[in-house]
């Protein structure tokens, strides 16, 4: 019960402090072109789809048009995405004191650090694979048919914030494949409804001639072909994360390797 209590004091603590500072600095610069999106509703955009500038176009029709109307649902979304890694922890390992370390973990990051206090799709992407990768997990221990196709409505939703969302889609491919779980007639109806949740994408690609597409493969890539870019992407992207948790990733891979374990 202490450690229980320590977690949601915690949270309590983060998300008050967050809801006080939110509104205290003006936009930054992707700040104002998801804002930008906003007042101009679309299926996608050439750099995300629709999910932040819905929830920005939330915020500012409660709270009007300022920085912590901007602000306000990235910031409970990440700061509560702190109570889920604390109760899916749980779920895994029923113990209180892992599931506090995890939470702590995600709270020591660099990317909840900064994604705490500022509009961007990552603090609503966290949130929602979080969920999904609750209910992969209930169905990959219990199954339950209903539990994938939760954690496929999540994904889509996750997806329709950020592209990236795709990378946990192989992710559970490859696990149901490993445990033979993967027959199509058992994931027939959760593949359908992630299909339908790609459509809005699509639609708006096949209409603005794969602008989005374009953007990602094309000019991103392009720019790697210059070493310092190159080196600049990557120290970028793990600049999001805690070093003490890629370490210990690291080591537990090794780990099962040594063991055979897949």
């Amino acid at each position: 019960m202490k450690i229980r209590f320590i977690t949601y004091l915690i949270f309590a603590v983060i998300l008050t402090s967050h809801i006080l500072i939110i509104g205290e600095t003006g936009p930054g610069d992707s700040e104002a072109y998801y804002y930008s999106w906003s007042k101009n509703l679309q299926p996608s955009y050439y750099d995300h789809p629709a999910g932040i500038a819905i929830l920005i176009q939330i915020g500012t029709l409660l709270f009007g048009e300022n920085t912590f109307a901007i602000r306000f649902f990235s910031t409970v979304l990440i700061d509560l995405t702190l109570l889920l890694i604390f109760y899916l922890s749980f779920y895994i390992s029923r113990d209180n004191l892992i599931s506090l370390f995890s939470m702590l973990f995600l709270l020591s990051m660099p990317a909840f650090l900064i994604g705490g206090v500022s509009a961007a799709p990552e603090p609503a992407l966290i949130f929602f694979i979080t969920i999904s990768a609750f209910f992969f997990n209930k169905y990959h221990t219990e199954g339950g048919e209903k539990n994938l196709i939760l954690s496929s409505i999540l994904i889509g939703i996750s997806f329709n914030i950020k592209y990236s969302a795709i990378f946990i889609v192989f992710a559970y491919i490859l696990i149901l494949y490993q445990d033979r779980k993967i027959l199509f007639s058992k994931i027939k109806k959760p593949v359908i409804i992630f299909a339908i949740f790609l459509l809005p994408v699509i639609i708006w690609n096949l209409i603005h001639r794969g602008a989005t597409f374009e953007y990602h493969i094309l000019q991103r890539v392009n720019l790697l072909y210059v070493p310092l870019n190159i080196l600049k992407f990557f120290s970028g992207q793990l600049l999001y994360f805690n070093f003490i948790t890629i370490i210990l990733l690291l080591l537990i891979v090794i780990k099962k390797l040594r063991n055979k374990e897949r």
